[in-house]
């Protein structure tokens, strides 16, 4: 028997960032994460902050605060648009304890 009866449309998470960003980037970084997944084309993520802000029901700061909680992590570099980076360029602290 199938478990996942969902009908998904959201753009896939990298198992990993669950695995090992997630805590280390908080819940802030976290949906800003979704959000860019969710809006991923080939050229970058193309959504706003305000956007972002929107769809999670939080306040532009927190957006704010979980992109540079990305950037720090090398999860994302923002020029023009937000670019999602691989995982082998995530700063992940393999010591890190939670």
């Amino acid at each position: 028997m199938e478990n996942n009866k969902r009908k998904t449309t959201v753009e896939e998470l990298d198992n990993e960032y669950i695995d090992d960003m997630a805590r280390l980037c908080g819940w802030k970084g976290t949906i800003v994460y979704m959000s860019l997944c969710r809006h991923a084309e080939e050229d970058g993520a193309d959504t706003s902050i305000k956007g972002m802000a929107k769809e999670h029901g939080v306040n532009t700061d927190t957006i704010i605060t979980g992109i540079e909680m990305l950037k720090e992590r090398k999860v994302i570099a923002v020029e023009s648009t937000y670019i999602l980076l691989d995982k082998s360029q995530w700063e992940v602290e393999l010591s890190a304890e939670f």
